[in-house]
């Protein structure tokens, strides 16, 4: 009996040893913002049903699979299967997913579970490319009010996904469907947008004519203007600290501008730099002006896109820069840091980080980073377990020490070796269990020495975030083992340099051949000519954002797409080092392609009615 006592009362202090005084569970939470809530079953066994679900959206999904073993109620058969098939599609098997839906009669689910059914259903379909049942799928569902805008993106996005190939049989099945026709012929404008440089809108008036009450008439508008564009100009700093990233964005302007010569039918007769630097915007705008330009790229500085908001230009311009003013001809490219902090943010949260433990720095672009994750995970529904600023990395060791709780552990440890009068021991410590994911705003050199640590001190099964100020080296076979474990955004452009993948657009052959023109510069600016390459395509494809609010160009910096206030978002890529290499990672499977802030991305207010009643 005294041997029985002796062990519990070990094991209940070691059990401690690895414990934090807040622990909380850092699962899923069931009403967590992200997926809208679902009914539960009556049946006692169907309490877990929901978490089971969310849980299976995410990598954590093996354990979503242990809890579905679990549940031995056949009446929750057709909901079990359901969840199979969300982790199917999580591990990359549409086929297998859609063979378990198929099997499931919809009408045996509760109302808000067909709805996610039905979604389900269809992105299984449009992942074997078969677009005419995912349409039948997406169009069957019966969508709540306050999911309503979402949902409408969500057919958008299979749609205008969908190749020009695809449409065009989906059209022939389809043919008694007027409505899934709509969608089917806007798609169609779109891609011919993409296309043709002679694009009149009196194609989309005809698609009004035709679809005059259809959902998808906010995904179209007939703003133009005279395109394309025969000489271009360039503001640009040439002199001063930000002369380097000026050239190198004018490298990448001329590198795009000498393979449009040979790849696109219609291209720009002149290019001309004016230098910010040496003369004031509004003497520049004047001369450019005089020198009929059609479009001009940059200022790169925000102060002078500020200024340049100011003087109301006439001429088209695309800035390098993001302001809080808007003016109807200056479209800004945002690229600032702020932004890498939200998607980084919404990212984590989707692959199911909930309690976050951010570690960052005084200095001010890791601040701004800092406030625009905390201010997007505030909104998504995380919580910050704890934070860390690190002001000297000289002494970095004790303070994570004593931050993870690794000195609580050892001291308990201590306590328990005294108690019992035990001469040998073996003890590993543990760290607090309270936090689920390690958010990281810092730079290269800082974070080489912050990640090995964390995992010193048994963090190293908790994922990592972090921004694209953490790597550097685009090389294939450059590995940076003190990095292993971080999954970090940044652009295509980087992203596409990782691989030896053939590339999948005609601007991904470009970093190789600047690097051998720049080998210097491009290692340092490598972001910057990515930058220069975007605003030359963006020079070209601007009509095609104005025209179709709800697409996106797929650029060297981006996924990029225009918001209502003239402002040229973008999606970052997501990249995980792994054995010290660094490698494009897979997206993590859910319902809709884009985050639920793209129901903002125009004023212009959607129609709130069903698409078919079934």
């Amino acid at each position: 009996m005294q041997l029985r006592l002796l062990t519990i009362s070990i094991a209940l202090i070691l059990t401690r040893c690895g414990m934090h005084a807040g622990t909380t569970f850092t699962g899923l939470n069931p009403n967590g913002p992200y997926l809208p809530p679902l009914e539960q079953h009556t049946h006692p066994d169907a309490q877990y049903l929901t978490y089971t679900y969310r849980l299976a959206q995410t990598p954590q999904w093996r354990q979503a699979q242990k809890y579905i073993n679990t549940l031995k109620y056949s009446g929750l058969e057709p909901y079990t299967h359901l969840i199979q098939a969300v982790i199917d599609l999580n591990k990359h098997h549409p086929r297998t997913a859609c063979r378990r839906l198929e099997h499931i009669t919809p009408s045996t689910l509760l109302p808000n579970w067909q709805t996610h059914y039905y979604a389900h259903l269809a992105q299984c379909q449009a992942q074997q490319n078969n677009l005419a049942k995912s349409l039948n799928a997406l169009m069957a569902e019966q969508v709540p009010a306050q999911q309503y805008n979402a949902y409408l993106l969500t057919v958008w996005d299979t749609i205008y996904l969908a190749s020009p190939q695809q449409l065009a049989i989906a059209k022939q099945t389809l043919q008694d469907d007027p409505t899934a026709q709509g969608w089917i012929d806007l798609a169609l404008l779109a891609h011919q947008s993409t296309t043709q440089t002679d694009f009149s809108t009196e194609a989309i008036s005809q698609w009004k004519t035709t679809y005059p009450n259809h959902p998808a008439r906010p995904f179209v508008s007939e703003q133009n203007i005279a395109w394309p564009p025969k000489k271009i100009g360039l503001l640009l700093p040439m002199q001063g600290p930000l002369a380097m990233a000026g050239k190198a964005i004018q490298g990448g302007v001329f590198a795009a501008f000498y393979q449009a010569q040979h790849t696109q039918t219609h291209h720009p007769q002149t290019l001309k730099v004016y230098d910010t630097s040496l003369y004031p915007l509004n003497t520049l705008m004047t001369q450019a002006q005089q020198d009929h330009i059609d479009i001009l790229l940059g200022p790169l500085a925000q102060k002078d896109v500020e200024a340049l908001t100011q003087l109301e230009p006439t001429i088209p311009i695309i800035a390098l820069n993001t302001t809080h003013t808007s003016n109807s001809n200056v479209f800004e490219l945002n690229m600032r840091a702020e932004d890498e902090g939200r998607q980084m943010a919404e990212y984590a949260f989707k692959n199911g980080a909930r309690n976050a433990f951010l570690i960052s720095t005084p200095h001010t672009k890791s601040q701004r980073i800092r406030t625009a994750f905390l201010d997007r995970w505030a909104a998504l529904g995380g919580t910050r377990s704890d934070e860390l600023s690190i002001t000297d990395f000289k002494h970095i060791m004790p303070q994570l020490r004593e931050q993870l709780d690794i000195s609580a552990s050892q001291n308990r440890a201590k306590q328990l070796k005294q108690y019992f009068n035990l001469r040998t021991m073996r003890f590993i410590p543990q760290r607090r269990q309270d936090i689920d994911s390690i958010f990281l705003t810092l730079n290269h050199s800082e974070a080489k020495k912050t990640i090995p640590l964390l995992k010193y001190f048994y963090s190293g099964t908790l994922p990592i975030y972090a921004t694209s100020s953490i790597y550097h080296n685009t090389s294939t076979r450059f590995r940076d083992h003190d990095l292993d474990g971080v999954t970090f955004g940044d652009a295509p452009w980087i992203s596409a340099a990782l691989t030896h993948q053939k590339p999948a657009h005609r601007w991904l052959n470009l970093p190789r051949t600047l690097q051998h023109i720049w080998p210097k510069d491009f290692s340092q600016y490598s972001r910057f000519f990515a930058i220069g390459v975007d605003a030359y395509q963006l020079a070209f494809n601007l009509p095609h954002l104005m025209r179709f609010p709800y697409a996106y160009l797929n650029s060297a910096t981006g996924k990029l797409y225009l918001n209502e206030n003239n402002h040229i978002q973008r999606l970052l890529t997501w990249i995980h080092i792994r054995h010290g290499l660094a490698r494009p990672q897979f997206a993590t499977t859910g319902p809709h392609l884009r985050p639920q802030h793209f129901t903002h991305r125009t004023s212009r207010p959607m129609i709130n009615r069903p698409i078919r009643s079934v």
